[in-house]
């Protein structure tokens, strides 16, 4: 057997003598590493172990430094070729070969208490980042990563607490009904319940985001004191029905009558703006409408929505016992059953005429998967998965792009441009966008195009983490007691 040190030197000289070859107009690059540098695990040959373990390169790591460093008399690499490995020990290689994710006990695993009990303390955290004790407060959907401080999104980062995250983040919190968990999912719940009630509209919607700092206003000026501060203005349906869901499992677990009546006045506001009869029925969504004059009822459908309406009405006939939520809930889960692919997956809703099945476009793919049920109707929420696109498909309201001194200011009575809202108390301005509201503005859309890009930049959100802790349970709809 060659040495290890030699073993590199040998296939450098292989290298060498090929790429010496005048007919060969593609150098190919063939290079070596060895899996005692790895630190002898198998997961570590191909990526490296940590600093504070240690400090080797995996292949993958290895390779991507080298080919970008090749510089000097080295032809430009066009093309790689092979990967020459050395295991020190077969005792490795018999550990990869059983590295296998697909069979049980293989593979790298945490304990599901340490994972829950991260991730319960990553959503704790959140919640008390502005408050504590029982205030009114709302987290911050986003922390670090493309949304973190610092460039557009300003000191603070990208300031917006989703209604969604927010009612799925109650429902994680629900699965425990002691200590902290049970204690910050009530304050939560009661944030929402608050800024239901009191919305300038007050007829019974919650809007599509709010801000975490200051959640409440107190200066008056537009607003009465006491209006929750409200960060995107839309109130979308699929929001409205897990603001819903929350509420009815808040109703479960405490019995308090004030989360029942936030979850029927929700229920009635969708059953009033969003029920359709086009087509396959079920319901539509809705959104601010571009010009800001007001709430409009959009003519596609999704086939999400009426997931999350469905779910929330099947819920409201459990606690209720009233049949008319069980007759809409089965509505809204017909218009799904008319949206399965032959291949058992569901296509994104229909198209502008809300009839026709959008199988066009980039919301024209199937994106619901419902595996092992012979009906939507039958789902127990668990069970069902979503692309990562599919539930966080969110717009960026301009209004966070807008905190500083190129806010829009607006008369008292006015209403404010979709997605704004006034800027802070000070000397009233013209209505005339700066240089930097302009710069904010086109930021918007190249921050658009990159939202579904985002995951990859390891930006930390609130939502996965409590939708993962809210299903832990696989139960149909409402937990049991």
């Amino acid at each position: 057997m060659m040495a290890i040190a030699s073993k590199r030197d040998y296939v450098r000289r292989q290298l060498d003598r090929q790429n010496s070859d005048p007919d060969q107009d593609k150098k190919l690059y063939i290079n070596y590493t060895s899996g005692a540098s790895a630190g002898a695990y198998p997961y570590s040959v191909a990526g490296g172990c940590a600093a504070q373990i240690c400090t080797s390169q995996g292949v993958n790591e290895f390779l991507l430094t080298y080919l970008n460093q090749v510089t000097g008399t080295h032809a430009p690499v066009v093309r790689t070729g092979v990967v020459v490995m050395d295991f020190p020990g077969g005792a490795l290689i018999d550990k990869i070969v059983g590295y296998n994710f697909f069979n049980p006990g293989t593979g790298s695993t945490v304990s599901s208490s340490d994972s829950t009990r991260k991730a319960d303390s990553f959503l704790l955290n959140a919640i008390d980042q502005y408050g504590s004790s029982d205030a009114l407060r709302v987290p911050q959907s986003y922390t670090g990563g493309f949304f973190g401080p610092g460039g557009k999104f300003g000191p603070t980062g990208y300031q917006a607490s989703f209604t969604y995250d927010n009612a799925v983040t109650v429902m994680a919190l629900l699965t425990n009904h002691t200590g902290t968990d049970f204690t910050h999912a009530i304050a939560l719940g009661d944030s929402l319940l608050y800024a239901q009630d009191h919305d300038p509209v007050n007829d019974g919607r919650i809007r599509a985001s709010y801000l975490p700092t200051p959640f409440i206003t107190t200066l008056g000026r537009d607003y009465p004191v006491g209006t929750p501060y409200i960060g995107g203005w839309s109130v979308y349906t699929g929001n409205m029905a897990w603001a819903g869901m929350a509420f009815c499992h808040l109703y479960k677990a405490t019995g308090d009558s004030r989360y029942l009546n936030g979850a029927l006045r929700a229920v009635n506001w969708i059953q009033a703006n969003s029920a359709d009869d086009r087509g396959a029925g079920g319901y539509a969504d809705t959104s601010e409408a571009e010009d800001g004059s007001g709430l409009v009822k959009r003519t596609w459908k999704a086939t999400e929505h009426n997931i999350d309406v469905g779910a929330f009405f099947a819920m409201l006939h459990q606690l209720t016992g009233d049949q008319t939520w069980r007759n809409r809930s089965d509505n809204a889960f017909a218009f799904v059953r008319t949206m399965q692919a032959p291949n058992k997956s569901l296509w994104t809703g229909t198209g502008l005429d809300g009839v026709t099945t959008n199988e066009d476009g980039p919301r024209g793919r199937p994106d619901l998967e419902l595996p092992g049920h012979p009906g939507p109707d039958l789902l127990p929420l668990g069970r069902l998965r979503r692309r990562p696109h599919g539930r966080h498909r969110r717009r960026l309201h301009r209004r966070q792009f807008q905190r500083r001194r190129h806010q829009w200011r607006l008369v008292r009575g006015h209403r404010p441009p979709p997605g704004r809202l006034p800027g802070p108390q000070g000397p009233r301005r013209r209505r005339v966008r700066t240089r930097a509201a302009r710069a904010a503005g086109e930021a918007v859309g190249a921050a658009n195009a990159q939202c579904r890009s985002v995951a990859a930049r390891r930006l930390f959100s609130i939502s996965p983490v409590a939708f993962r802790l809210a299903v832990q349970g696989r139960s149909p709809y409402l937990p049991s007691t």
